[in-house]
């Protein structure tokens, strides 16, 4: 049921600073658009992706300068709402968690601009050399090792 133009000033003005109550309102009360709120969701990265992906169900581009800010929000809008590359966001995306599900998802393969901040993260560069690279990957094995349970996983993986 939409809510009255009065409620909707109310709900408006309550969650003007607060772009993720916004999302909530348009997701679970209006169950649909809000356009009076769209200016303060799709600053929140966050709030933006999750609105073009429930609300909208597709592309929203007055809020993608506002998502690709965020490399983990701007991958999950690549991922699940563009579903094909995005360039102009590949810079954060890279440096995100989400740069390993990016790069086997969309990119269908090795993705050597990331290459430097995924293999510091031990369960990441786990991830990008079973599934990615298919093979041991030594420039990420000192940093594999920082974490028992990533370099047992690789090391079981590759060497025994």
């Amino acid at each position: 049921m939409p809510l009255k133009p009065l409620k909707i000033k109310e709900r408006l003005e309550k969650a003007k600073n607060n772009p993720e109550e916004a999302f909530n309102i348009a997701a679970n009360i209006i169950k649909g658009r809000w356009p009076e709120a769209e200016p303060i969701i799709m600053k929140d990265s966050r709030a933006a992706f999750l609105y073009a992906f429930h609300i909208l169900n597709g592309p929203w581009k007055e809020a993608e300068p506002y998502i690709m800010k965020n490399g983990d929000d701007a991958a999950n809008y690549a991922l699940h709402v563009l579903k094909q590359r995005w360039p102009e966001a590949e810079s954060n995306i890279k440096k995100s968690q989400n740069a390993v599900a990016y790069a086997y998802q969309i990119l269908k393969g090795r993705w050597p601009e990331a290459e430097p901040y995924i293999k510091k993260d031990p369960i990441q560069a786990v991830s990008y050399a079973l599934n990615i690279l298919k093979k041991p990957w030594p420039e990420a094995e000192p940093y594999i090792k920082l974490n028992r349970d990533a370099w047992s996983r690789y090391y079981h993986h590759f060497y025994k």
